[in-house]
């Protein structure tokens, strides 16, 4: 591919689509975004588990906690409200320009790499969360736990095989462990997806590095605790010795792994590029 199919989308350069978003309509999207996360910090949001007295708002992550016992207090959680000022921010662009761009016939593109695009990151997703899972209940069989429970997106894997009404990216449960044997099933499920596929090369650093920002594992989706450190804890690694760990691993396997991953988005290219049948 030369530098020229580079800088052309369609056969639109890439350059003129830029310069065809006008900024008011960004800044627009910027505003309508702040303008809805700030709509939902009156909504609450339940989570699955809280302190009692808590009440908790934002959508779809929870960035306004009030406690209603004495002393009231409100907690705002920077990381989250900025994540959904994204994610809105986002849906507002792509409903005042690239909706209505698509409409009018200037956007020249088609929807169907779009819509295979999605369905390719769905796939891969729910991929990497199932061996995600997987490798927390292995881990925590090998060191003498028992497994009772394991889902992955709306799918129940175990000890049934449903579909449930309640999403969620992964969750298994093993009882039996505590201590650092329970430390190595926290830690296996990143291990595990950082090892087996390509695309979870990035399982372990988000999930050790975005919790403790405020954000979730996959930024607004996934768990909201730093699941290896927290597991590293239990095992007795100091914090330095497992970042340094997850450092050269990561770096480690990112070189193991690069004429893979070029073989991979070659892949997903063609798969996006490639007419329907």
């Amino acid at each position: 591919m030369n530098t020229a199919q580079l800088m052309t989308l369609g056969d639109v350069p890439i350059l003129d689509r830029i310069q065809k978003i006008k900024a008011t309509r960004i800044v627009g999207s910027i505003l309508c975004g702040l303008v809805l996360t700030l709509v939902t910090g009156l909504i609450e949001n339940r989570p699955p588990a809280s302190i009692i007295g808590a009440t908790h708002y934002g959508y779809p992550l929870v960035w306004r906690v009030t406690m209603m016992v004495l002393p009231q207090a409100t907690t705002i959680i920077l990381g989250h409200f900025l994540g959904n000022l994204v994610f809105w921010g986002c849906l507002c662009f792509a409903g005042t320009y690239i909706i209505p761009s698509i409409k009018t016939g200037e956007y020249q593109g088609s929807w169907k790499p779009v819509v295979k695009g999605v369905l390719l990151i769905i796939t891969c997703g729910f991929v990497m969360a199932l061996v995600h899972e997987v490798g927390h209940a292995l881990w925590g069989t090998m060191v003498g736990g028992s497994v009772t429970f394991i889902q992955v997106f709306f799918l129940e894997l175990y000890p049934r095989l449903a579909f449930t009404r309640e999403f969620t990216v992964g969750f298994v449960r093993v009882e039996g462990l505590t201590g650092a044997l329970f430390g190595t099933f926290l830690i296996g499920g990143s291990i595990t997806s950082n090892i087996a596929c390509v695309y979870g090369l990035l399982d372990l650093p988000l999930y050790v590095v975005l919790p403790q920002l405020g954000l979730r594992h996959w930024i607004v989706i996934g768990g909201d605790q730093p699941e290896p450190l927290i597991g590293a804890r239990l095992m007795g690694i100091p914090d330095p010795i497992f970042y340094l760990s997850v450092i050269l691993t990561s770096l480690g396997l990112t070189y193991i792994y690069v004429p893979q991953v070029q073989k991979y988005f070659k892949r997903v290219r063609q798969l996006i590029t490639s007419p329907v049948k």
